[in-house]
């Protein structure tokens, strides 16, 4: 009952919000004619370029092309909460100032080169610093600096075209469920703030792309294994109180392999995709440190094998997608009760093989002026499933992921509003998120946003333990 109430609390906030949304779209088009005409004066665009086709900068020996932003963004916590390890992170919890970077060079009329880095700050950790936060999020949190794509493309013939070098390659139809998308990690340390397009992390990729009659093969050597950033031990997205050691896999070093057919046609495409690659999600496997003396236990990864398909239908105001992909050879808990006192605990046992199907459909309408409504749909079926996976995780034979997505833009689309529900299983029972974020450009290389996140408590980690971690936050960013 507790999960059904917050789900009506969440689904009745985002269609109130969605419904204010509506109603300033239909003030936003009245200003749009009045607006427009400020509209047509001559600006320099976004991200265009400030140096000559022929990479030679105006007014500067460098050559090429280099932009970047400045970013300045802060989030508040409004409830009085604290992590696992009794950090307090009521109130201020982050401000943070980062640098963007990105040079691309055209080596010749049929190669380029880019590189893009990022470094970041966080003040708050300064402020706070009483606090007593863990090294580990400290380590992670508090400061950062790497590059980002770094790579070279360029055409080996008229229909073959190499890439070679740090990249992302997005294999999904959906801006907020993961499918057949598993080529690149994620940055998952603050949860649901962002679309999956903003947290993808590039890999190191050897990839061919093959064009004819319509069609695009892909042959993609994946010689640099990555794992998603998750929240560290001490931070309030961490639900344990136990840090739990991540281990690498020996042989991580070992070639990842991939590949997908692409056909784009009027009106409609398909893909289909293989790969056998490292399963980004790890699973616990318990262990003796020492013969006879009381386990341990280790976060490892499993070696993948996938096959799917998805594609796009469109039709009218409306576009359908799917994709269904068959993993295996995916490693899960499996877990024991254990006697304890008067009663008993579960206790991760071992480690089954299983496969899984996981399937997703989706539906975006565009029918009402300047406005996206957006219904994705997942559910990851566990074949050959058992009861002793379920006690540990509350891992079940069907997983239904479910997220609606509004997004509407006003004002000349300089101002955007985004309204997302995702809720996770079929009444919340495993939690759920609810972001709303405005973003207006009040100038072309300068944009202020703001918004709110909130989360319902479920019964797996890490919705365990965040059902307080609700907060406002906000970002200014200059593109130059």
């Amino acid at each position: 009952m507790k999960a059904v109430n917050g789900l009506i609390k969440t689904t009745l906030s985002g269609s109130l919000l969605i419904l204010c949304c509506q109603t300033f779209s239909l003030v936003a088009d009245e200003l749009d004619d009045a607006l427009g005409a400020f509209d047509e004066e001559d600006e320099l665009a976004v991200g265009e370029s400030v140096f000559d086709s022929d990479n030679e900068s105006s007014g500067s020996s460098i050559p090429g092309d280099l932009s970047g932003s400045l970013v300045f963004n802060t989030a508040y916590n409004y409830l009085d909460h604290r992590s696992s390890t009794g950090t307090n992170y009521h109130g201020l919890s982050k401000l943070r100032s980062q640098l963007n970077l990105q040079y691309d060079y055209d080596i010749s009329k049929s190669w380029k080169l880019r590189a893009s880095a990022f470094a970041y700050y966080d003040w708050v950790y300064d402020i706070h610093e009483d606090r007593d936060y863990s090294d580990e999020v400290l380590d992670e949190y508090k400061w950062e600096a790497e590059f980002r794509e770094l790579w070279v493309r360029g055409a080996l013939s008229e229909n073959v075209d190499l890439k070679v070098g740090r990249q992302v390659v997005n294999w999904g139809r959906s801006e907020t469920l993961r499918v057949l998308d598993i080529l690149n990690p994620l940055d998952n340390r603050e949860l649901g703030l962002a679309d999956i397009e903003n947290l993808r992390l590039p890999v190191g990729m050897i990839k061919g792309d093959y064009y004819f009659s319509g069609w695009n093969l892909s042959l993609i050597a994946l010689p640099e294994t990555r794992f998603s950033k998750n929240p560290s031990y001490g931070s309030d997205f961490y639900s344990s109180d136990t840090d739990i050691e991540e281990k690498e896999p020996s042989d991580v070093d070992g070639t990842g392999w991939a590949a997908a057919m692409t056909g784009v046609f009027s009106g409609w495409d398909i893909a289909f995709h293989a790969a056998r690659v490292w399963n980004d999600t790890p699973y616990l496997r318990p262990f003796f440190s020492v013969p006879g003396s009381p386990y341990d236990a280790e976060l490892r990864h499993s070696r993948i094998n996938m096959i799917g398909t998805g594609g796009n239908y469109s039709y009218g105001s409306w576009l359908f997608k799917g994709e269904l992909g068959a993993f295996g050879d995916i490693d899960y808990t499996i877990s024991t009760p254990v006697p304890f006192g008067t009663g008993e605990i579960v206790l991760p046992s071992g480690t089954v093989e299983k496969d899984r199907l996981d399937l997703m459909f989706g539906i975006e309408y565009y029918g009402l002026s300047n406005t996206v409504f957006t219904l994705d749909i997942v559910n990851r079926h566990i074949l050959d499933y058992e009861s002793a996976m379920e006690p540990f995780f509350y891992l079940q034979e069907n997983q239904l992921e479910t997220s609606l997505r509004y997004d509407g833009n006003f004002i000349n689309d300089r101002l955007t509003v985004t309204a997302l529900v995702i809720v996770f299983g079929d009444h919340a029972q495993n939690g759920s998120i609810f972001r709303f974020v405005t973003e207006y450009e009040l100038q072309d290389s300068l944009v202020i946003s703001a918004g709110l996140l909130t989360y319902q408590e479920g019964d797996p980690p890490p919705f365990d333990g965040i059902e307080e971690n609700d907060r406002l936050f906000g970002e200014i960013k200059w593109s130059f």
